[in-house]
């Protein structure tokens, strides 16, 4: 299987941060998802559920459910904890490690 990149200027700079073997780890777990079966079912519902997590709607939700549920403490702290979580990713790692992943182009038309 040939692999095609999306941009060599983001590859060469993975390329020096990452370690050879989470290259390598990151590779085969791309190529065994993207690889298998096309279970139109389970990505309709992987896709339904990503979209619901999305900017943390679902996590923001099940934090308001908390809260509602005599668990305040819980929500508040997961909230949080979402809000840290989300600033480390976006600011840090993303300028880090270089945008998005996996490489788009490595996902086959039918997903």
């Amino acid at each position: 299987m040939m692999v095609r990149r999306r941009n060599p200027a983001l590859e060469l700079r993975r390329a020096r941060i990452l370690p050879q073997w989470v290259r390598r780890v990151d590779l085969a777990a791309g190529r065994a998802v993207n690889g298998g079966v096309n279970a139109t079912a389970v990505d309709r519902g992987f896709s339904r559920l990503s979209r619901a997590a999305d900017r943390g709607v679902l996590w923001f939700t099940i934090a308001l459910a908390l809260a509602v549920l005599g668990r305040p403490r819980a929500a508040i702290r997961g909230a949080l904890s979402l809000t840290a979580a989300s600033i480390l990713a976006n600011l840090v790692g993303k300028t880090v490690f270089g945008g998005d992943r996996p490489l788009l182009d490595d996902i086959p038309v039918g997903r």
